[in-house]
């Protein structure tokens, strides 16, 4: 049967909403709007429920109690938000129904409050005296007749339809601390709490499937919890349950064949609680569940299976958590897990191998963009690149330096998006030091090199100079002429220093040791002090610490140092100091042409008659081991200037420079 409702509100605009929701829930319903309360007493006589939709406690709602007055007896529902309690509707008088104006199904929720007070208040019609009459006349002037009326189910029935609105209110107030519950067995002691309070059963149960073909009771208000039935049972009514995914009423346990009677319980019904077990409800008494009671136990149990959804969801989450958590705990490369915030790489967490190879505690980084803590200056591109990477969902593997407590080492970075091919915002770095590995490769390549030289140098540039000997040593045999001689010993000469020169190439067993902060005007003064520099003089600029291999920072320095002595004058001007991303050694010479600047780093290139082309292609090799660069630009002062770049710095302050700068000789 259709029903007509007045839908007031206290705006036009809210009335007609709410009017056009409530239709939609409601297939039954026709429903006008109000706004006012002449509105109100002019429709009401023509409707069949009233719902109220403002909260009682604000000034919208503050004229409820005219409405109720105005509506008589007509049936009232009132839809409000949660600060306005089903208690306090209760202690109301006029109000048949509350409905919680809250979430996306609050409209169906009051369509079907709508039809329980509709329905209820037409039962009480039915049993109305007529004038002059009393309740007991209306059945029968036999007292023996009213008093077996009253037993009789259809009594039961109205008399619980009549109390329906308050079941209602109360069901209201136990769903709230259903659905609070902390875990499943407080969810299901509170849910037969509440069955047993608001719905009038004599006492009822949660069944659950245990996983090996039976179910336990989890939860009961006649203390049979932990006691199980099995599946298998035919006459099992959990079974049944669970297995039709619909609620079963019994209306007579002596007439069906899903239970047997054991002089118990008469009526029972049982709701399914998701694919997880089932809701029983039990009377002593037959027929004692209609439509509206079994709605009303189906109302609760939908609460506790959205509930143990959430419960199991979340439980599943949490165990994922911790196995995650475990996972990232106990990887054994230093990890991170980010995520970006304005196109920084955020840190969210640490693990105990990243605080003991960076040196930094989770506390120090967590929150703070990860790269100003790991990234080597020379490297800051090269990072905003990885992350563009990141950010549109791929994986990333790369080689690159990273800066830790003992110094910038080499990783292998595996960075990992947790949304892959997606936008994605968080994922996990892991850092895997191949530093050993690095220098491994290197020394490798070193040694190839090495013997690549020793070739080059063995079957050519020795053999030159020994030929120059031998031609000469047969000419001063057939004229006895000592300046022959004098040729053959510029010979040996030259092949001597190119012995020398192979004899180092030897003893370099690696590419580059364990690096340390070192002072760049240190090491220059050391390279300065080894090499026969003249009458030449060294100028400290400015000074900073940088990480590297001190003996070999001192190797380079001396063949750029000796480079510019042997191409200058004898008082060339040397300057050594640092630049924003490294370092540099120039001179006041001759310089080298644009053309030749590649060239001057390939072994064996030399422009000298005595020279051997080894100095420049050793410092390159140095500069290589290290991860920096080195290239060749043309000096203020004319000559050459070699800027070793990529390199992290530190400034330091230099008290011994005469404003900003140094000047030493060495004779």
């Amino acid at each position: 049967m259709a029903e007509t409702v007045l839908y007031v509100a206290a705006s036009h605009e809210d009335a007609h909403e709410g009017a056009t929701a409530l239709e939609r829930a409601g297939a039954a319903l026709t429903v006008e709007p109000a706004v006012s309360l002449s509105k109100v007493r002019e429709r009401v006589s023509a409707v069949d429920c009233v719902v109220f939709a403002e909260t009682p406690t604000t000034a919208d709602g503050a004229h409820l109690l005219e409405v109720v007055d105005a509506c008589g007896s007509k049936p009232i529902v009132l839809f409000t938000d949660a600060a306005y309690s089903p208690g306090a509707a209760r202690a109301t008088d006029g109000i048949d129904g509350y409905v919680r104006r809250e979430g996306e199904a609050a409209a169906s929720h009051l369509a079907d409050e709508i039809a329980w007070v509709c329905h209820a208040a037409g039962d009480d019609e039915d049993l109305t005296a007529e004038p002059g009459e009393t309740d007991a006349e209306a059945v029968t002037d036999d007292s023996s007749e009213v008093a077996a009326t009253l037993q009789r189910p259809e009594r039961r029935s109205k008399r619980r339809r009549r109390d329906h609105g308050e079941s209602v209110l109360d069901l209201h107030e136990a769903t709230v601390k259903i659905v609070a519950a902390a875990d499943e067995a407080e969810l299901y002691d509170r849910a037969v709490v509440a069955a047993e309070n608001c719905l009038a059963v004599d006492c009822c149960r949660v069944l659950t499937d245990d996983g090996d073909g039976e179910f336990v009771t989890r939860a009961s208000t006649v203390g049979d919890r932990d006691r199980s039935w099995p599946l298998e049972d035919d006459h099992s009514l959990a079974a049944e349950t669970l297995e039709t995914g619909e609620s079963v009423l019994v209306d007579d346990v002596r007439e069906s064949a899903l239970v047997e009677p054991d002089g118990g319980p008469r009526s029972i019904v049982s709701v399914p609680i998701g694919e997880v077990g089932a809701f029983q409800a039990v009377t002593a008494g037959p027929d004692a569940f209609d439509d509206a009671a079994l709605e009303l136990v189906e109302s609760l149990v939908a609460h506790v299976t959205e509930t143990v959804a959430r419960l199991r969801t979340e439980a599943a989450l949490v165990s994922e958590r911790d196995r995650l958590s475990a996972l990232f705990d106990n990887v054994p490369d230093p990890t991170v897990r980010y995520e970006f915030v304005d196109g920084d790489a955020v840190v969210r967490d640490v693990n105990d191998a990243f605080e003991e190879v960076f040196g930094y505690d989770r506390e120090t980084v967590l929150d703070e963009n990860v790269d100003e803590y790991v990234v080597p200056p020379n490297l800051d591109d090269e990072a905003r690149r990885f992350n563009e990477t990141l950010l549109a969902g791929e994986c990333l593997q790369v080689v690159s330096r990273r800066r830790t407590a003992d110094g910038v080492r080499d990783f292998l970075i595996n960075v990992v998006p947790l949304a892959l091919g997606e936008r994605g915002v968080e994922g996990f770095s892991i850092y895997t030091d191949i530093t050993e590995q690095k220098r491994r490769e290197r020394e490798l390549a070193a040694q190839n090199e090495r013997l690549d030289e020793f070739a080059s140098i063995v079957s050519h540039d020795l053999r030159s100079p020994l030929n120059v000997a031998r031609g000469y040593l047969e000419l001063a045999k057939e004229t006895g002429d000592d300046e022959h001689v004098a040729e053959v010993e510029a010979a040996h000469e030259r092949m001597r220093s190119l012995i020398d020169e192979l004899l180092a190439l030897s003893r370099r067993g690696s590419v580059i040791d364990e690096t340390e902060p070192v002072a760049v005007h240190d090491v220059a003064r050391r390279a300065w002090a080894t090499v026969d520099t003249g009458d030449a003089e060294l100028v400290l600029e400015n000074d900073a610490i940088v990480e590297a291999d001190k003996a070999r920072l001192i190797e380079a320095l001396e063949n750029v140092i000796q480079n510019a002595t042997d191409h200058g004058d004898d008082a060339v001007t040397v300057r050594i100091g640092a630049t924003e991303d490294g370092f540099f050694v120039a001179d006041d010479g001759a310089g080298i042409p644009a053309a030749d600047r590649d060239a001057v780093f390939d072994s064996g290139y030399t422009t000298a008659d005595d020279g051997t082309g080894l100095g420049l292609s050793i410092v390159e090799e140095i500069v290589d081991a290290h991860g920096w660069t080195v290239e060749v630009t043309d000096g203020d002062d004319g000559g050459a200037r070699f800027e070793i770049r990529d390199v992290e710095t530190d400034a330091v302050a230099s008290p011994d420079l005469e404003e900003g700068r140094r000047r030493s000789r060495d004779h």
